[in-house]
């Protein structure tokens, strides 16, 4: 439930009737304390929004709120703190409008080429185009469909036509994409994936952020190797509830998938590099090899 200043109220409950009456009752409770404080509640701007899968939405009536005789009009997508929510919470609006803005801001630098060299269209890309593509990629990539995820390609790559001054039906390739120190955008939405699950079990995250990731070590006490640096992959009951948590059930199987070395055999290694430029025997030289590979097999498993 939104209304002005960007207050908000929160009803979680499975019937649809019981979800309208709380909010009519709190909604009017907030009215009459305005009303005791000398305020008043804007009702033109209020909007109700109600959250859900696409099946549940199907076959549920539409929300109807109430205030001081007002219905309270219902809305598919609301504006929230600058952000596009749906109610599907899938992101497609927010996305959609992200692509408009790099694609009317990649025009306009595409104008103005002719007048900037390469290093100045690289500069002015990335700090005024890819920024909105790292947000769309960080945030939003994983609930996106299909097609959307194919614009969002489609963008960087007319970007990257534009900063290197390049025919429209140019083909590209990784190297065009490495020479701006860019990533394409599959492997940018994982590294900053892996990026951010890597703040949140170094501590750096915020600690409100520590419930989505749990090392496996604090789920059990079987010690393994893997679990010194795994986390627990989030189980759902079907596949709707995977879809809404998409980003907590690939995020956990991306890190999962890294190969860690831990700090003991990065020492070993260095251990073996001194002993090999000690000595020059080759009964050393065949212990360091040996002793090498079982380091390398160990962080391997």
């Amino acid at each position: 439930m939104l209304y002005a200043d960007h207050s908000a109220l929160l009803v979680s409950g499975k019937d649809v009737n019981r979800i309208e009456a709380i909010l009519s009752n709190e909604l009017q409770n907030i009215s009459n304390w305005l009303v005791d404080n000398k305020l008043s509640l804007h009702l033109g701007k209020t909007e109700s929004i109600l959250f859900g899968s696409k099946i549940k939405l199907c076959k549920s009536p539409e929300l109807n709120v109430q205030c001081n005789g007002t219905n309270i009009r219902p809305k598919s997508t609301v504006k929230y703190l600058g952000a596009e929510i749906d109610n599907y919470v899938s992101g497609e609006n927010k996305a959609s409008k992200i692509i408009e803005k790099v694609s009317s801001r990649t025009t306009f630098l595409t104008r103005k080429s002719k007048y900037l060299d390469n290093e100045t269209m690289k500069l002015l890309a990335s700090a005024l185009i890819q920024c909105h593509l790292d947000y769309a990629c960080a945030s939003l990539y994983s609930n996106l469909t299909k097609k959307t995820k194919d614009k969002l390609r489609v963008c960087q790559n007319k970007l990257t036509r534009t900063v290197f001054k390049l025919p429209p039906r140019t083909n590209l390739d990784y190297s065009h994409v490495s020479q701006l120190n860019w990533l394409p955008v599959e492997k940018r939405v994982s590294q900053l994936k892996l990026g951010h699950i890597h703040q949140i079990i170094d501590g750096s995250a915020p600690a409100y952020m520590s419930y989505c990731f749990t090392p496996v070590s604090n789920a059990h006490s079987i010690r393994t190797r893997a679990s010194q640096a795994s986390v627990v992959v989030p189980s759902y009951r079907s596949l709707v509830g995977k879809g809404t948590f998409k980003y907590k059930y690939t995020g956990a199987i991306a890190w999962n998938k890294l190969r860690l070395v831990n700090c003991v055999t990065l020492y070993g290694c260095s251990l073996l590099v001194l002993i090999w430029l000690s000595y020059s025997s080759l009964y050393y030289m065949v212990l360091c090899v040996c002793v090498y590979l079982v380091l390398f097999l160990e962080s391997r498993t």
